[in-house]
């Protein structure tokens, strides 16, 4: 149903991809798998997270199939964007990106926040994107740097909205749930949760356990499948000025390849632009 009707007239799809390669979940299968996964729903925008080296072949994939990746400009150490966009360029036109890493004392050249901002071709529309990854570990030094991420999210989110008054969907692996003190951040500072406002919604996490690579089939071949609530999810998206957006839907994609391919399933939204 989600895949032949949209439930608004834009889409985006957030999805930590597992970018890190090691020697039992080999790469390239997964990487064919996602893009095609992504493609079955063909999302306006795609933010993702841990889109290391190791992911080019999935943004390959989706360059032949008419996506163009955002064109940010990283200050960490490598130079690489670890929470890289996508867009489709024959819908909507680049008025401006940028991306901010965050200064959360974690030393993790990962986390961080693309954005940009779009305007559809047809309508005129405007309205804005983050693919946004938070530090991971879970002690005491991890948590002080999620709520600092959490701040400096809210600070870029404030910026590109003044300049352009414009909805700013963001979203990806915040890691960490929505009655965590980060979450508290955001919702003081005005953020909203698809999940919460959207119409037709679900309630399921996002995350679950790697499967296992078959050596011999070079396949893998055993889905595994989510079964918390959401409010055990690490991955959201939020919105921020809401503007004259209305949320229609927010979907966990519940694919066989999103068990295959990684530890997060895809976070899906549908939205208008009410003028």
């Amino acid at each position: 149903e989600d895949i032949e009707t949209r439930a608004g007239e834009y889409r985006v799809i957030f999805n930590n991809i597992y970018g890190s390669h090691q020697a039992e979940h080999p790469a390239e299968t997964r990487n064919l798998m996602q893009a095609e996964l992504h493609l079955e729903y063909m999302p306006d925008v795609i933010g993702l997270q841990e889109s290391s080296d190791k992911v080019t072949s999935y943004h390959l994939f989706m360059k032949r199939h008419g996506y163009t990746g955002v064109p940010s400009k990283p200050t960490n150490s490598n130079a690489h964007d670890y929470t890289a966009m996508l867009y489709r360029a024959d819908k909507l036109d680049l008025l401006e990106c940028g991306y901010h890493l965050y200064d959360d004392g974690a030393g993790d050249k990962s986390k961080a926040v693309t954005w940009a901002v779009f305007k559809d071709k047809a309508t005129g529309d405007v309205f804005a994107v983050g693919s946004t990854h938070f530090y991971y570990k879970s002690d005491e030094a991890g948590q002080a740097a999620r709520l600092k991420d959490a701040a400096q999210l809210a600070e870029v989110a404030k910026k590109i909205t003044d300049k352009y008054n414009c909805p700013f969907i963001v979203g990806g692996d915040y890691n960490c749930n929505i009655n965590s003190e980060p979450f508290g951040i955001l919702n003081k500072e005005g953020f909203l949760n698809f999940q919460k406002i959207s119409p037709d919604t679900m309630d399921i996490t996002t995350h679950h356990s790697y499967s296992a690579y078959d050596e011999a089939l070079r396949l893998y071949l055993v889905p595994q499948v989510p079964t918390n609530p959401y409010n055990r999810a690490i991955d959201h998206a939020l919105l921020y000025n809401q503007s004259t957006l209305a949320a229609k839907m927010f979907r966990v994609i519940l694919d066989d390849y999103s068990f295959l391919s990684s530890d997060h399933c895809p976070v899906m939204v549908d939205f208008d632009i009410n003028q």
